[in-house]
């Protein structure tokens, strides 16, 4: 059975607004070899500072690829570090 790997993004879906200096933590359920844009290795890569539209690319271990498209209205002034999860 191949294992594909999915992103959880808990607080992106319906929040819409973040820190213009917030860091993204992305999740998989499974590692993944790469992710677009992020720094990690393993199930969790992270995103800083993030765009008002990020296309989101990960390669999975077997050489799939998925994909998510997040989008957000970026506010200024936000909290320094503020951590997404």
């Amino acid at each position: 059975m191949r294992k594909f790997s999915w992103v959880f993004v808990v607080l992106l879906v319906g929040c819409g607004e973040v820190a213009a200096n917030a860091t993204i933590t992305l999740v998989f359920d499974y590692p993944v070899e790469s992710v677009t844009d992020a720094i990690g290795a393993g199930k969790k890569w992270t995103i800083t500072p993030p765009q008002a539209t990020m296309h989101i690319i990960w390669i999975n271990l077997d050489g799939t690829e998925g994909r998510q498209t997040l989008n957000y209205k970026l506010k200024v002034g936000g909290a320094p570090f503020r951590r997404i999860y």
